[in-house]
């Protein structure tokens, strides 16, 4: 399992984006992905503990409201 050095998470409100950003330093890299990758409108880097020499890319789950 890796742990989650750093993550960053661009949702439509601050309380959404703490609330997931903790999550995701709580599941680790793997099970946020799982969780999280496509359920919620939101954007994350997560950095994994074991290669902090690179950073993930931004994934991007469903779209905010008035995207396009």
């Amino acid at each position: 399992m890796q742990g989650v050095a750093a993550c960053t998470v661009i949702a439509p409100t601050c309380m959404e984006s703490d609330a997931m950003a903790t999550a995701c330093l709580v599941y680790g890299v793997e099970k946020s992905l799982a969780k999280f990758g496509g359920r919620y409108p939101m954007r994350f880097t997560l950095m994994p503990t074991n290669s902090l020499d690179r950073v993930w890319p931004l994934r991007q789950t469903i779209t905010f409201g008035n995207e396009r």
